[in-house]
């Protein structure tokens, strides 16, 4: 029986209670491409630095408080950087999962699914 291996990029995210691993939506034919996907994954996920070079977040903190201290666009980007850092830092890795597949059982699904 014939059988090929493919390869499907998992990822984690969460800890203890909201612990997750959620699937890549394709599943890849070589490893390699399969890698670079995983790696694509971590390099999105790393914290970046705060995004105001003229000041530093605590101050920003209290600055957004007062009126017309902070702008809109500042804001925005602001809200931006926290949201991508916090899930920065909820994702925990990926890696890469091989998938044995039968191509007669495949065959035979796909066939049914037609009749």
């Amino acid at each position: 029986m014939s059988k090929i291996e493919l390869y499907l990029v998992k990822s984690s995210s969460g800890s203890y209670d909201d612990y997750r691993e959620s699937n890549e939506p394709i599943i890849y034919a070589t490893l390699e491409a399969a890698e670079k996907r995983k790696q694509e994954i971590i390099a999105a996920h790393k914290v970046q630095p705060f995004p105001f070079d003229w000041c530093t977040e605590e101050e920003f903190d209290e600055l957004r408080y007062e009126d017309d201290k902070v702008t809109d666009e500042q804001w925005t980007i602001y809200d931006q950087w926290d949201s991508d850092n916090y899930r920065a830092q909820e994702f925990g890795s990926a890696w890469v999962q091989p998938v044995e597949l039968d191509l007669q059982s495949w065959r035979e699904r796909k066939l049914e699914s037609l009749l």
